[in-house]
């Protein structure tokens, strides 16, 4: 059980800063998975009143505050990027989790069942930091980032078609592997999570698919560049061979 001494509810970004850079703090907004964590920390640092609730339209680009709940983004974003962020949160356990839950608290955490991380992954995300830093969500998965408060996150809205495809045992299960591939004229980004691992980008196989376009081959090369392991849900043999079928599936999806 995540233990705390102190609770602190900050009105402001600049405060939220300040506050975190006191030993033993830790933002908290949903914190719906670091409740179950066996931890103790001395300051909690509620992120709620913050402001950074919200999914809006920029020019085009879609960005999606740091503290938006699951649930919002499922019922907010089905009109972007082919439903594939929306259809990506439906999939998250129960609608009493996703209320609560937030997307900034999916993203830092960087869980490796996140069906989120591998639909932002394939979309080319950037994450916007209370500092005024930017970085990409790639560069975030790929190298360590020192401490920073998450503002919001942006997504380029320029996609000629979108995918998301996963495979679950049941609908309040999180996924045994999940697949995002998001086109741009012959260019194709391909994201594979839950392996269990943080979903990673298929570089070879966006490679190839660039090259030559073909479907069979760019999933053939994605399965071997991509490393599977195992756990509870499934082994890394099975994995692999599930990952074939979804994602010739998904880039199937996005040429049409």
């Amino acid at each position: 059980m995540f233990r705390f001494e102190e609770i602190a509810i900050p009105k402001s970004l600049s405060e939220a800063c300040e506050l975190l850079t006191e030993v033993g703090s830790v933002p908290v907004s949903g914190g719906l998975f670091l409740r179950l964590a066996k931890a103790k920390c001395r300051k909690v640092v509620d992120l709620s009143e913050l402001g950074l609730d919200f999914i809006k339209k920029n020019g085009d680009s879609v960005e999606i505050g740091a503290t938006t709940p699951l649930r919002k983004i499922e019922l907010e974003t089905a009109s972007y990027f082919d439903g594939a962020l929306s259809i990506a949160a439906s999939h998250i356990l129960g609608v009493q989790f996703r209320n609560l839950a937030t997307i900034g608290g999916a993203v830092m955490a960087k869980h490796g069942f996140s069906n989120l991380i591998t639909v932002l992954l394939g979309l080319d995300a950037k994450l916007v930091f209370a500092s005024g830093k930017i970085v990409s969500l790639l560069d975030f998965i790929e190298n360590k980032v020192e401490k920073e408060l998450l503002e919001k996150i942006v997504v380029e809205d320029n996609f000629d078609k979108v995918s998301f495809q996963l495979l679950q045992h049941t609908s309040l299960d999180i996924a045994v592997l999940n697949v995002c591939t998001a086109k741009k004229g012959k260019e194709i980004n391909i994201s594979v999570g839950a392996r269990p691992q943080i979903a990673v980008r298929a570089k070879l196989a966006e490679k190839k698919f660039a090259e030559s376009g073909d479907i069979l081959t760019a999933a053939k090369v994605a399965v071997e560049e991509i490393q599977f392991g195992k756990d509870v849900r499934g082994s890394g043999e099975y994995r692999k061979a599930l990952a074939g079928s979804l994602i010739e599936k998904a880039i199937l999806e996005v040429s049409k």
